[in-house]
């Protein structure tokens, strides 16, 4: 065993050797990881991985590392969190990389750092640029329910998701898609199509192609406000893919308050539309039969089929109603 062991080892160097491009990583979230392990998988180990300093999150401002630091960190990979990438200029100047790769990073690199490889610098989108650049791709994709989604691979330059397209992928839009799910779907598309044309990249086999600015779109940075939802001006259709968009954070949320309480927080986890519109008043709840939970928008309805109290577990309309006495009729803020 032992020897067997050792001939192994000796395989597995043979075959890293294989591959020579000296990349460096730069991302974050959960996106950036699938993309990150995908290199990997191909035989591509970044020398270094560069990723936002850890952060305080949750209730308890408890400190947590980016996804990317974990994953790297348990790969045996040199990790780097400075809070502007001007600080490690030096750093990737040392390192001669052959090419900077950039996943989900959230921050800005500037044009001294993005041109530093000889390869330069490309950037991993989940979106078809040049429609939906910017932070938030994917829950506005879903939002503005899109038939479909994607990746794109460009070459970064001095704008925002502005840089010439190397590659890109569609997929239809799957249905009823909530947006961590789409994420997952779109960093494999992305991670594959990223291994696939790093060969013909690196030996300028692919050529370029201008981005069309005159048809592109811009997203926002998510705001725990956008998830409130508004029943008066909103159609059922819109608001149920808002949920899904914008499920787990910052949730799509509304308010509850009963007679001389205090209001409290409901999010909306699981809706979906229906055509017909009863009474007049936008928020209003009524009940169907099996206990449904149903809200008036703005020209439709929304059945609410799951549900959680700000507080307490998620619920399902059944069991929201026989728990919640008096929710029925209530008008919802």
């Amino acid at each position: 065993m032992a020897h067997s062991k050792v001939i192994m080892e000796k395989k597995t160097k043979k075959i890293h050797k294989k591959k020579t491009l000296k990349v460096i990583f730069m991302g974050s979230s959960e996106f950036s990881v699938v993309i990150f392990q995908g290199l990997l998988k191909k035989g591509y180990e970044p020398v270094l991985v560069v990723c936002p300093p850890d952060k305080p999150t949750g209730r308890k401002n408890i400190i947590t590392p980016p996804p990317l630091k974990a994953s790297a960190r348990r790969h045996g990979i040199l990790v780097s969190q400075p809070f502007r990438v001007k600080e490690i200029k030096e750093e990737i100047a040392r390192i001669r990389p052959d090419l900077i790769i950039v996943a989900a990073y959230g921050y800005y690199i500037p044009k001294e750092i993005f041109e530093i490889p000889k390869h330069g610098t490309l950037n991993v989108h989940p979106s078809l640029l040049p429609k939906f650049r910017g932070p938030s791709p994917i829950q506005t994709a879903i939002m503005e329910g899109e038939l479909n989604a994607g990746a794109t691979i460009i070459k970064i330059d001095q704008e925002i998701d502005h840089g010439p397209i190397i590659a890109k992928r569609a997929v239809a839009m799957p249905k009823k898609v909530y947006s961590k799910d789409l994420e997952q779907k779109l960093a494999e598309l992305g991670a594959d199509l990223l291994v696939e044309i790093l060969p013909k990249w690196v030996n300028k086999k692919i050529k370029e192609t201008p981005q069309d600015d005159t048809a592109a779109s811009f997203t926002n940075i998510i705001k725990k406000e956008d998830g409130k939802i508004d029943w008066k001006n909103s159609t059922a259709q819109r608001i149920e893919r808002k949920v899904r968009a914008l499920h787990p954070w910052p949730s799509s949320y509304t308010y509850w308050q009963k007679p001389g309480k205090e209001k409290q927080m409901i999010k909306i986890i699981e809706a979906e539309p229906i055509m017909s519109a009863q009474g007049k008043i936008a928020g209003k709840v009524r009940s169907q039969k099996e206990d449904k939970i149903v809200v008036q928008c703005k020209d439709s309805s929304l059945v609410v089929k799951k549900l959680q109290l700000e507080g307490r577990i998620p619920m399902t309309d059944k069991e929201f109603v026989l728990g919640y006495e008096g929710f029925i009729g209530t008008v919802l803020k």
